[in-house]
């Protein structure tokens, strides 16, 4: 995956995220860990965290967290609990509140990549999209759409 510009990033499971490039964390587990003592146990690997709101994105620690995820931009099948969607413009008022690195989580597909990548993060994290007969095809075609809105 990284080879083709891709992460693995483990979510919630700080165990699993020794075997993958990271772990992203929502705001109850990250409220439930010690950073400092997560961060010291990673080391250099990713560590990510959702922002659902500006003030979150703003107490995001760039010590401890590589980088912030703003969302769920959109409702998404994957994660039941993911809160409500933030919209693009609730993404880009995350993105605008943080110096850190930014991606955009929850609902992205084909049809609205485009715009998500227009909202001002630097990535965007997929799961439903790539759960298909032929994920490579399906990946392919999400970068493409992403390189053509932000060329």
């Amino acid at each position: 995956m990284r080879d083709a510009g891709g992460l693995t990033l483990v979510n919630d499971d700080v165990r699993l995220a020794r075997l993958a490039d990271g772990v992203h964390l929502g705001q109850e587990d990250a409220a439930e860990l010690d950073l400092h003592l997560l961060r010291s146990a990673l080391g250099s690997s990713i560590i990510g965290l959702s922002c659902g709101v500006p003030a979150e994105a703003r107490a995001a620690d760039p010590k401890l967290v590589d980088y912030v995820a703003a969302g769920p931009v959109f409702a998404t099948p994957s994660k039941h609990d993911a809160g409500d969607p933030i919209g693009i413009s609730g993404t880009r008022a995350v993105v605008q509140a943080t110096t850190l690195p930014s991606a955009a989580i929850g609902g992205i597909g084909p049809a609205n990549i485009a715009r998500v990548a227009e909202s001002g993060v630097q990535m965007a994290a997929v799961i439903s999209a790539l759960v298909c007969d032929d994920p490579e095809a399906a990946a392919r075609d999400l970068v493409a759409r992403w390189n053509a809105a932000t060329a």
